[in-house]
């Protein structure tokens, strides 16, 4: 099994994601999702592969061992096999986001896709799409949740003094999908609230 970074989560996934594994995070724009995908990198090496913001920006929440590289979607999908090659061995992928992928030909897309679950594969190692929603191409997000082994949805929810965020785990290949959400604290780092109060 490949750590997610998230204790709590970890055990009740049995350990963690399958190895090999490919996983969508399908959140909000605005929510502070990314925190999700700094905690599945800490416990290996990774690889970051930005489309929308410079490398040096996101570079700033990840271990100092990952390696940050910026892409636009085109150029990504014109050599993907070549961006993902250099994901170290029983590394963490991390692709955020994929607005701009999900909105190729169907043929570009696959040829992303396929080669990011090749690459994990062939390292031992998982990767994660960040996948915000509103998506830009509803086509091309059903081509990707399709395509990947597992699927988290973060639901944020919002009072007039408090912040609520939910992670559903609604899909593992290869291992058993969560029966109820993990509330999370989303601030500078992520924190599962124990509390079992998720009505």
């Amino acid at each position: 099994m490949h750590a997610t970074g998230i204790d709590p989560l970890d055990r009740r996934l049995g350990g963690g994601l399958p190895v090999g594994s490919l996983t969508a995070l399908v959140a909000p724009v605005g929510s502070s999702a990314e925190l999700l995908l700094e905690a599945a990198a800490e416990p290996s090496d990774a690889l970051v592969v930005s489309l929308n913001r410079p490398a040096s920006a996101v570079a700033d929440g990840y271990p100092d061992e990952a390696t940050v590289i910026e892409r636009d979607p085109a150029a990504l999908a014109a050599a993907p096999e070549e961006t993902f090659a250099v994901l170290p061995e029983r590394g963490t992928l991390v692709v955020t986001p994929t607005l701009g992928v999900e909105e190729l030909t169907p043929t570009d897309l696959r040829r992303v896709l396929d080669a990011a679950a090749d690459a994990v594969d062939d390292a031992d190692g998982a990767g994660y799409l960040h996948c915000p929603e509103p998506a830009t191409d509803t086509a091309g997000r059903t081509r990707t949740l399709a395509r990947v082994d597992s699927v988290w949805l973060l639901d944020v929810r919002t009072a007039t003094m408090t912040i609520e965020n939910r992670l559903y785990v609604t899909k593992v290949r290869g291992g058993a999908a969560l029966d109820e959400p993990l509330k999370l604290k989303l601030t500078d780092r992520v924190v599962v609230d124990t509390s079992r109060d998720i009505a």
